[in-house]
């Protein structure tokens, strides 16, 4: 849910989280309850990580001209359909199967 700034003529500016089928209806002050406008602020992207910001920044650029990449394809060896025989390990991870 976004953060939206609210201006109160009494109070001054509070900060109210509300969905955005909400964003152009006015909020109430939290100190006396008189109807505030919304304050048009610019987006907080300072706040956020290098590496948020970087992801963010990548998938808008692929939004509108998505790249595509495959992976070199690797030939897979046939299988027999028989699996390798496993036994019990005897190092301190009793749980870990080994190939034998």
């Amino acid at each position: 849910m976004p953060l939206y700034e609210y201006d109160c003529k009494q109070h001054g500016v509070f900060e109210a989280m509300h969905s955005m089928a909400h964003a152009e209806q006015p909020d109430h002050c939290p100190s006396c309850s008189a109807p505030s406008a919304r304050v048009l602020s610019a987006p907080r992207l300072a706040c956020i990580g290098a590496h948020e910001r970087i992801a963010r920044d990548r998938n808008e650029k692929s939004r509108h001209e998505p790249r595509l990449s495959q992976a070199p394809r690797v030939p897979v060896a046939p299988t027999t359909g028989e699996r390798p025989a496993l036994r019990a390990s005897h190092s301190s991870r009793p749980w870990v199967l080994e190939h034998g």
